[in-house]
């Protein structure tokens, strides 16, 4: 797979999880405007794929809070844990 269906995702999830946990992940908080930029800005990214690099020495490493970790990626708090999948 080359790039994800975001809203082929969310279809799927709506699908597979409880109405009100599926409502619950799907809203934001208060006037749901961080929600609404959040959409705006997946929509508006654009990926470009980089052909024909040596990808032998690639380093995703990256320094955070004065540490280095070996990955870009973390995982923020979450406010609820109810929105499991079946």
């Amino acid at each position: 797979m080359d790039s994800v269906d975001f809203d082929a995702l969310e279809g799927q999830a709506r699908e597979k999880m409880p109405p009100a946990s599926f409502a619950f992940c799907a809203a934001g908080a208060d006037d749901e405007i961080s929600a609404v930029e959040n959409v705006a800005a997946w929509r508006a990214l654009r990926l470009r794929p980089r052909v024909l690099n040596d990808v032998a020495t690639i380093d995703t490493g990256v320094i955070l809070l004065g540490d280095r970790q070996p990955h870009p990626i973390m995982i923020a708090p979450t406010g609820a844990t109810n929105c499991s999948m079946r």
